[in-house]
């Protein structure tokens, strides 16, 4: 008897999952995850016995099992009982949350510096030209029980640069909690002495004044990643005349200004600034009528810089070189003695593949 009832039991178990399964609301999107969700799949007899058709059930019904993230949680508490100090790379300190850079890969940074080499001696030679590096949140970690990236060595083979593209030194400008809690990015209201520094050394005028705009609640990258329980964080816009009057011209969509205040509350929240990163947009300063020029080859980082140095210029063209080739971005640009800046984050120049540069 007692058997049959815990046969009846499973029983019960296994069809109210299969129940739940089939009938729950599927989500389209995951926001922990910050991905789309696999659809699914036309299934017919014989698309059940083609190997890719299989592999995209599969997809589809581990992205849409009832529990999912109640699951994922479980095993994360899990993990954290037995003494593992990091989740798949990631872990909690100081109110932060990091995750570890992929180890230090001597070959692509070699790379980087040989793109940079590259972009500037074939189309920017004689301009003024500079470079900075954004180090990840892991840079400013004061502990040692966590593995920490080589920096020191990152830094010291990005001398291979060409000495005629100045070097901008900005790692004294931010500090750990210039930095998301929940994300890798820098805080935009954060960032005013670092485009200081940077207008100091790259001679523009940088004008300060700013209001603040802020949003409520942000959840950055880890947030999802660690399936978080606790609030979000603040993530404060900067705005003045110049910022509001702007123009912003973008190859993939028909968004025109600085800030997409309707990306807030989506898969990534950070896209609120320049509406996401794009291979190639331009950001005019309509409040001048004529004024120097700026092209920043950049990552998602230069998403909240740009709109803070726009004081300086007349016009600034951001190139991402993740979501377009060099060569065909360049025939948008006609070369007039513009200012030239390379601004990366170190987790780009330790994975260089992804710059389509040939």
């Amino acid at each position: 008897m007692k058997e049959k009832l815990l046969v009846i039991s499973f029983m019960v178990i296994i069809f109210s999952f299969m129940f739940l399964n089939i009938f729950s609301k599927k989500e389209e999107i995951s926001y922990y995850e910050r991905r789309k969700l696999a659809t699914l799949p036309d299934i017919t007899l014989t698309s059940l016995l083609n190997k890719e058709s299989t592999e995209s059930l599969d997809s589809y019904i581990a992205d849409h099992f009832v529990f999912r993230n109640d699951f994922r949680k479980l095993k994360i508490d899990v993990e954290n009982i037995l003494g593992k100090i990091d989740v798949n790379d990631l872990f909690y300190y100081q109110n932060h949350y990091f995750k570890y850079e992929n180890k230090y890969d001597e070959k692509q940074t070699q790379k980087f510096t040989e793109k940079i080499n590259y972009i500037y001696d074939n189309y920017f030679k004689g301009l003024n030209a500079y470079y900075s590096i954004i180090p990840e949140k892991n840079y400013y970690l004061d502990n040692d029980k966590y593995k920490k990236f080589a920096y020191n060595t990152l830094f010291e083979q990005m001398e291979n640069i060409n000495n005629k593209i100045t070097y901008i030194d900005i790692t004294n400008t931010v500090n750990l909690d210039s930095y998301y809690y929940t994300d890798h990015h820098l805080k935009q209201d954060k960032i005013i002495n670092t485009v200081a520094k940077m207008a100091k050394d790259m001679n523009f005028y940088f004008d300060d004044n700013y209001q603040v705009e802020e949003y409520y609640p942000f959840y950055g990258t880890y947030y999802g990643q660690l399936l978080i329980k606790k609030e979000g964080e603040k993530l404060n816009i900067l705005h003045n005349d110049i910022i509001d009057a702007a123009t912003v011209y973008n190859i993939q969509s028909n968004y025109n200004k600085i800030y997409d205040n309707e990306k807030f509350g989506t898969v990534d929240s950070y896209d609120i600034f320049l509406s996401g990163a794009t291979a190639y947009e331009e950001i005019i300063n309509n409040n001048i009528d004529d004024g120097k020029e700026l092209i920043i080859f950049r990552d998602s980082y230069a998403s909240s810089f740009a709109p803070l140095m726009l004081s300086g210029y007349k016009k600034i063209t951001l190139i991402d070189l993740r979501y377009g080739n060099l060569e065909y971005l360049m025939d948008n640009i006609t070369i007039n003695n513009q200012d030239i800046l390379f601004l990366y984050s170190t987790s780009i120049i330790n994975g260089s593949d992804v710059l389509r540069v040939y």
